[in-house]
């Protein structure tokens, strides 16, 4: 599972800081830094959020679960779990498996509810405590703050990804409130999350992770993230239509989805899984790419570009 989910994470940093880098030539007002960050910054939650699913899935005791024991390995980082106190501890000292992040500190793992609770139950949360440094893109970002991960439906997000259990779905809903992280420039700013990701693997054969929001803020629903960027204004990121990436298409093409940055009264948006001539892919094959739109004071400008 660990693999799949990171190549999905990927990508979205990756065209979004290729619709950084031609937003630069356009725009009087770089939003690019703050589009560009959110970016990263959600990349980061997804890799450390995984590991700790990982973490409390492959150890018996705290997952609930009976069958055979299956390792989801860590890269360049080590795990103590406390199966006395369904507790876990990841610590970093490297990059991620792709050697696009570079994580140094640690994550603690709480799973709240233990022994009654088992990770695997429906409504099982884990609480995260971040003292974590990660750095991708060439920018480094520290992160101090309590997440959580619910266990929407139940079950295990490595089992279905590795076709363990065909036709199950599993849900994660990732939330923090006010998590405190410093920026490139050293700049310290409040950010909360609620995201939701759904895995899933049809027949077996065609593992699919899906990413949403599930906020409204002035009026705008499915944000993802929000809070104050490190040029000190107001932001939130929304994704109108739910990301969608399988293996039949490759995690780094998803095939549908959209994903709106919003500062002020600008916004970036990119909109995935479109033909060349960037209307939404339909029938058998594969998308050629996506298109992105962005704003330059009361003008909108669109480009398509290929995966």
């Amino acid at each position: 599972m660990k693999k799949q989910i990171l190549k999905l994470a990927m990508l979205l940093t990756a065209l979004v800081a290729l619709t950084i880098s031609s937003c630069k030539k356009e725009s009087t007002t770089d939003d690019s830094v703050a589009a560009g960050d959110a970016s990263n910054i959600s990349s980061v939650m997804n890799t450390t959020g995984d590991d700790a699913d990982n973490s409390m899935s492959t150890n018996h005791t705290i997952s609930g679960k009976t069958e055979g024991l299956l390792f989801e390995q860590l890269y360049n980082a080590t795990v103590a779990i406390d199966s006395t106190t369904g507790t876990a501890t990841i610590t970093y000292n490297g990059t991620d498996y792709y050697g696009i992040i570079t994580r140094t500190g640690t994550i603690t793992v709480q799973l709240l509810g233990f022994p009654a609770v088992h990770w695997k139950d429906a409504g099982a949360t884990l609480q995260l405590t971040y003292n974590l440094t990660a750095t991708i893109n060439g920018l480094t970002y520290k992160f101090t703050g309590t997440h959580y991960i619910e266990n929407v439906n139940g079950g295990l997000a490595y089992q279905v990804m590795d076709g363990l259990t065909p036709g199950i779905t599993v849900v994660r809903k990732h939330t923090c409130n006010n998590d405190n992280i410093t920026f490139p420039d050293g700049s310290q700013r409040l950010w909360s999350f609620n995201r939701v990701r759904t895995f899933s693997n049809p027949g077996g054969i065609n593992p699919t992770i899906t990413l949403s929001g599930d906020s409204t803020i002035n009026g705008v629903l499915n944000v993802a993230q929000w809070g104050t960027d490190r040029v000190g204004e107001a932001f939130y990121a929304a994704i109108p239509t739910t990301i969608s990436s399988d293996f039949a298409c490759g995690f780094f093409h998803p095939t549908v989805g959209e994903h709106v940055h919003h500062v002020a009264n600008r916004t970036i948006t990119i909109v995935y899984g479109v033909d060349q001539n960037g209307v939404q892919h339909t029938g058998t094959g594969c998308a050629y790419g996506y298109q992105m739109t962005w704003t330059k004071g009361s003008k909108s400008y669109t480009q398509v570009f290929q995966y």
